[in-house]
């Protein structure tokens, strides 16, 4: 439990120890996401090998940015869900995004 407490750089991440990633909810991912190199490196490499990629409310955002092998869009024919504008317009922060 104590690992949980305290987070570490992704790039210090050995990414070939790491079976899926999570991207998680939030406003602030709309920045810290996005131009995030270790991010995009990870998902990249993480979706090439093959293992899973999830992102959820916000957060499909840091998947804008990614290509795969042959470089095309990552999400590329796929469906992706996120946080609508009008949820954003509803919750009043259609502003801070």
């Amino acid at each position: 439990l104590a690992k949980l407490t305290h987070s570490v750089k992704l790039d210090t991440v050995d990414m070939n120890s790491v079976d899926a990633i999570f991207l998680s909810a939030g406003i602030a991912v709309v920045v810290d996401f996005v131009d995030c190199p270790p991010l995009k490196a990870a998902i990249e490499g993480l979706f090439a090998d093959g293992k899973p990629v999830a992102a959820v409310c916000h957060a499909p955002v840091g998947l804008v940015q990614c290509v795969t092998k042959d470089g095309k869009p990552l999400v590329e024919g796929k469906k992706v869900a996120g946080f609508t504008n009008e949820e954003e317009i509803e919750s009043g922060m259609e502003q801070a995004v």
